[in-house]
């Protein structure tokens, strides 16, 4: 649970850190296309950025060292105490429960749109395919199809409605808006997510007005239509008239921003420094706390208890066997370990451990003590 929520946060710490520079640097630059890999990148880290590790992992390199046998000392540093209550339970709880309401939104509103499928028709015009919906559906787009009541407008105005939907499609808008909505879906609670998952829908429409415009379509006949077009958009599609119109018919008549401006987006390696610099903090942190709690332990009551072990993987087993063993005298499961393990030729080494629901978590070398060193008997 501890493991999950952790993801969580630090996935929200990403988003943080990554809309306001879009929002106040970005978002009033004319560069479309560049802001949208920038909200795709910003997604996408994101979600990766809790996964990215700068701690000293336990590598074959250090297995090798270990030789044959290995002597070990376990030290339970901390554990459980029986019937505590786990803060973390709760949170969870929360959490997973926002996560069911959006999941069961996006498959409602999933449903709508299979309806709306199963009751129109294949046409064509002007080579691009369409399906003919009936009554006041609003023309929208949704991956490789494009919706509209053909009846409801004129010759040209349905062209003009065709090619702008053709460009959502043809762009594949609707996979940064499928993501987009895993964003919000996990930070349900986070209001940078359903922030940067607008930004993305209007940024899209921003690209598709320029382009329509740049391929000679009359300004104010566009924007007529899109006034007059307006209509409900949903979650995870691209409606021809979709809100805010007043800042799409904005951005139809702003000039490009110069050539200058682009020096915003070197706020790019300043996020990621920023963040990474706070991911390998964060580690160094960890291992030293991990350092101070072994130099405490000659001040603590501790549990003691010494191995013959021929390799890492023969620590694992061990550990597996102890957790076992634990859970059926009634004890608490161990939580957290440091190990340490000498082999025949004087190399040895601090494994931190960490435990999450009888499984390994997380394994971390703290130190490495030099062959024939003393330090550590």
């Amino acid at each position: 649970m501890q493991a999950l929520m952790m993801y969580v946060l630090e996935v929200n710490l990403a988003l943080l850190v990554f809309y306001p520079a879009y929002r106040f640097l970005l978002s009033n630059l004319t560069f479309y296309h560049v802001n949208r890999f920038f909200l795709l990148f910003a997604i996408l880290f994101s979600i990766a950025y809790p996964l990215i590790d700068f701690s000293v992992p336990v590598t074959g390199h250090f297995v090798r060292q270990l030789g044959s046998p290995a002597h070990v000392r376990m030290v339970q540093i901390m554990s459980a105490h029986h019937g505590a209550p786990d803060y973390w339970l709760p949170l969870t709880w929360i959490f997973l429960g926002g996560v069911t309401l959006r999941a069961i939104r996006l498959w409602m509103q999933l449903m709508s749109l299979r309806q709306i499928f199963r009751h129109a028709q294949q046409a064509h015009d002007q080579e691009i395919n369409f399906m003919a919906t009936d009554g006041a559906t609003a023309p929208f787009s949704f991956w490789r199809t494009i919706y509209v009541n053909p009846q409801n407008y004129g010759k040209t105005e349905l062209a003009i409605i065709l090619r702008h939907e053709w460009f959502h499609v043809h762009q594949l808008h609707t996979l940064d808006v499928l993501l987009a909505e895993l964003l919000r879906m996990i930070c349900w609670f986070n209001p940078a997510s359903w922030l940067l998952s607008e930004a993305v829908k209007k940024n899209h429409e921003f690209i598709v007005d320029r382009r329509i415009l740049d391929d000679g379509i009359n300004r104010k006949a566009y924007q007529y239509l899109l006034l007059r077009v307006n209509g409900y958009e949903k979650a995870f599609t691209h409606a021809f008239g979709a809100p805010p119109l007043k800042e799409r018919i904005a951005r139809i008549n702003k000039a490009n921003s110069p050539g200058i401006s682009s020096f915003a987006y070197m706020i790019i390696p300043v996020v990621l420094t920023a963040l990474i610099s706070f991911k390998i903090y964060a580690a160094a942190f960890s291992a030293t706390n991990g350092e101070r709690n072994l130099a405490s332990l000659n001040s603590r009551k501790t549990n003691e208890r010494h191995f013959q072990l021929d390799t890492i993987p023969g620590t694992l087993a061990m550990l597996h066997k102890m957790q076992l063993k634990t859970i059926k005298s009634n004890k608490a499961p161990l939580t957290e370990i440091i190990l340490f393990t000498k082999n025949t030729q004087g190399v040895g080494m601090d494994l931190y451990v960490k435990f999450n629901n009888q499984k390994i978590e997380n394994m971390k070398v703290l130190a490495l003590a030099a062959p024939g060193s003393n330090a550590k008997q």
